[in-house]
């Protein structure tokens, strides 16, 4: 197994990564995450034998499908630690492969928003803005109790 860490706790953060799966290969990115904080994920892979799972800091497994080119899945962390995105290349040939994780504000959807409010563009800037001040409030706590 080749592990990716991408260490750092994130207020908003997004991360496209595009790469090319081997033969046969599983590879893992780590993200350590706050609780309460939203995660969208979205793979594209080149041929339809990929598998994609997702754990939880303690382990336990919050999402898995198989043999598929496209993934996506949105959760909100449970508890604070290092969440893991896996992939495995079935094929016995190389994959491109496409993967992007949101978290924070950042995997906020916004449209619902726009529509139900009627914002203007400098009122829906202001409305992130706002929830991005939330999230950084809260993550400071979380460090100031540590």
């Amino acid at each position: 197994i080749f592990l990716l860490a991408i260490v750092g706790v994130t207020v908003a953060e997004r991360s496209d990564f595009f790469f090319t799966l081997n033969p046969s290969q599983n590879i893992c990115f780590e993200e350590i995450l706050v609780q309460d904080i939203g995660v969208h994920i979205n793979v594209i892979c080149q041929s339809r034998m990929c598998s994609l799972r997702i754990y939880d800091p303690v382990g336990k497994q919050l999402y898995y499908k198989e043999r598929d080119p496209e993934f996506d899945f949105s959760f909100t962390t449970a508890v604070d630690g290092p969440y893991k995105v896996c992939l495995i290349n079935y094929q016995n040939q190389y994959t491109k492969t496409e993967i992007n994780i949101r978290s924070g504000v950042d995997a906020k959807n916004y449209d619902n928003l726009v529509t139900q409010k009627k914002l203007k563009p400098i009122e829906l800037q202001a409305q992130k803005l706002e929830d991005f001040a939330k999230e950084l409030k809260r993550i400071m706590k979380h460090f100031l109790r540590a």
